[in-house]
């Protein structure tokens, strides 16, 4: 069964390094963004669950360790309105195909936690969990990047995790990603490089994996995300002819001030949950 998640991240997700442009107006923008496509998501479509940084989340207050780790880095582009998501944005009406995920404490990598610090994330969630059985329906890992540890713990309280396939183009890599598989992914964006020479099986060996498959580039102009569109429609449909399910994931920040992404992002869950 095709599914999509977004990856709700807000400020947390962001490098250090960012622009106060992109501040102010993809990260500012990106509750809008996300109310725009629950907001058009039905029953009709593919299930959509939505993975938060818990440190997003009204009233949970994250270990100061953790913190730490990364919002200090982020000095005067810390902004104090950025810290509280409006849980109004993020449950729609009843009746849609929406479900909630967990992305983390504070979006820190698990493979750069010590072990101090990753028993303290490890716990973190898992508490959180157990008091709010609504959000194991799925846990991703920051840049997708897993950590066996936290695999191990994680598949007796989530229904579903989120990883890397095996594949040489997304396998996870401590030492990061080359200039040159950069391209190649981008590339895998217009042309069918996953499904026609990698490895689908996920990195993972545990039972309630989801490897994603494709990641819906928002931020594409028009006449590249239509282009997009199809590679997208044709990957999941050669997939699905393989008896493999795909997994379609984005950020709500990737679709800020483009009303169109928002649109083909929701035609394409209605059209994939009818394969």
């Amino acid at each position: 069964m095709n599914t999509f998640s977004l990856d709700c991240e807000r400020i947390w997700g962001m490098p250090n390094v960012i622009s106060d442009e992109y501040i102010s107006k993809n990260i500012a923008g990106s509750d809008d963004a996300l109310h725009s496509i629950i907001s058009s998501w039905n029953k009709e479509n593919c299930e959509l669950i939505l993975a938060f940084v818990l440190a997003s989340l009204p009233g949970h207050k994250s270990p100061p360790a953790l913190e730490r780790i990364k919002r200090l880095e982020l000095k005067d582009k810390w902004v104090e309105e950025y810290e509280a998501f409006n849980c109004a944005t993020a449950f729609g009406p009843e009746g849609r195909n929406i479900t909630m995920g967990v992305h983390s404490v504070c979006h820190n990598l698990y493979t750069e936690l010590d072990n101090t610090h990753l028993d303290l994330e490890i716990d973190t969630v898992i508490a959180f969990v157990e008091d709010n059985p609504s959000y194991k329906r799925m846990f991703v890992f920051p840049k997708n990047l897993s950590v066996s540890k936290a695999v191990k713990k994680y598949t007796k309280h989530f229904d579903k995790i989120r990883v890397n396939s095996r594949s040489w183009l997304y396998r996870s890599n401590s030492y990061g990603v080359s200039s040159t598989k950069r391209l190649l992914r981008y590339l895998d964006s217009f042309f069918p490089i996953y499904e026609l020479f990698c490895d689908k099986s996920a990195e993972v060996d545990i039972s309630n994996c989801v490897v994603g498959t494709h990641f819906f580039r928002a931020n594409l102009p028009k006449w590249l995300l239509r282009i997009h569109l199809v590679r997208l429609k044709l990957g999941v449909r050669y997939l699905n002819w393989k008896d493999l399910p795909a997994h379609v994931w984005s950020h709500p920040h990737n679709f800020v001030d483009n009303n169109e992404a928002v649109r083909k992002f929701v035609q394409l869950g209605e059209i994939l949950n009818h394969e």
